[in-house]
């Protein structure tokens, strides 16, 4: 039985292709268009691992470069899901599909009260009795923001409790 063994400057000339052809592409895709330029840290870290693929071409071994390789792709798609997250949530348009069960009926009320469209998330939550904390896991907002606009809602409703606000919004 032949086994295929990988030479380290084989595969660092493999991992540096790659680099070029992902930096290539982040170039291509991001830089030249105007609205999508914050992805500068993706391609400095994708940068960085070419420069280190490079230095690393006969000095490292194969499974420290694996491993730098790996941990950089893990670091790369955390800032492209945390970029798309955060385009979404400044788009206007609720991260949970949950979130647009009751809205139509509840629309007119939250124009009466003068409700902005996060309020009214927040307050179609609270009415399904989640806490503070389980609102700010779904909506991927801090526990404060989440106090900030309840309180917002209960000023503008005239209520201080949650059960009269639910009653006063026919939730």
């Amino acid at each position: 039985m032949r086994t295929i063994k990988l030479q380290l400057p084989i595969f660092s000339s493999l991992m540096i292709l790659i680099d070029v052809l992902y930096l290539t592409w982040q170039l291509f895709h991001f830089y030249f268009r105007p609205e999508d330029r914050r992805h500068w840290r993706i391609t400095f870290v994708v940068l960085l691992l070419l420069i280190y693929n490079c230095a690393a071409l006969y000095v490292s071994t194969i499974w420290a470069s694996i491993g730098v390789n790996f941990f950089t792709g893990c670091v790369v798609a955390l800032l492209l899901i945390r970029d798309r997250l955060a385009k979404k949530a400044k788009s206007g348009q609720p991260l949970s599909p949950a979130l647009n069960e009751n809205l139509s009926a509840f629309e007119l009320k939250c124009i009466a009260y003068g409700l902005t469209h996060k309020e009214a998330e927040v307050t179609l939550l609270i009415a399904q009795g989640k806490t503070y904390e389980e609102i700010a896991d779904v909506l991927f907002i801090s526990k404060r923001t989440v106090e900030s606009r309840a309180q917002s809602v209960y000023r503008k409703v005239g209520t201080s409790n949650r059960i009269v606000l639910v009653k006063k919004l026919d939730l």
